[in-house]
């Protein structure tokens, strides 16, 4: 409803109580652990227009979480990266999120290659040189 109502109205704000209504309905239904994880991304996307950038990351935290534990490869690749970026734009300590990346090297071996994958590289990449460990990031994506 919230991706229906944005299109159809083209009023973001006139949508965020479907994501809400959706997150909260999800809640009620535990063992649809897939309809929750795909909520909790919407709701994560909502939010990021009217929300800080510091209060989405929880939320796609925990989709990426449940995601990987029913092995969603869409959910795992969309909100790792929300995540991630969520964390880089407010302020997260860089080396904690490079960890962080760095733990999930395994999954993100297993993605398919598409765009999600190469601004994890990329990020990899990014995080590294920042934090003193690593060359510039190449001009263009791998």
């Amino acid at each position: 409803a919230f991706i229906l109502t944005v299109f159809m109205t083209e009023d973001l704000h006139r949508a965020f109580p479907f994501a809400d209504a959706g997150l909260a309905m999800s809640e009620r239904f535990p063992t649809a652990v897939n309809t929750r994880c795909r909520a909790m991304m919407v709701h994560g996307f909502s939010a990021i227009w009217r929300l800080p950038v510091h209060a989405v990351g929880d939320n796609f935290l925990e989709s990426f979480n449940v995601a990987r534990r029913i092995w969603d490869l869409t959910s795992i690749s969309y909100s790792l990266l929300f995540y991630m970026w969520s964390g880089f734009s407010s302020g997260m300590n860089l080396a904690t999120l490079r960890h962080f990346l760095r733990d999930q090297q395994g999954v993100i071996a297993q993605l398919p290659a598409g765009f999600s994958v190469q601004c994890l590289v990329l990020l990899d990449d990014v995080l590294s040189y920042l934090v003193g460990e690593g060359s510039p990031p190449p001009a263009t994506p791998p």
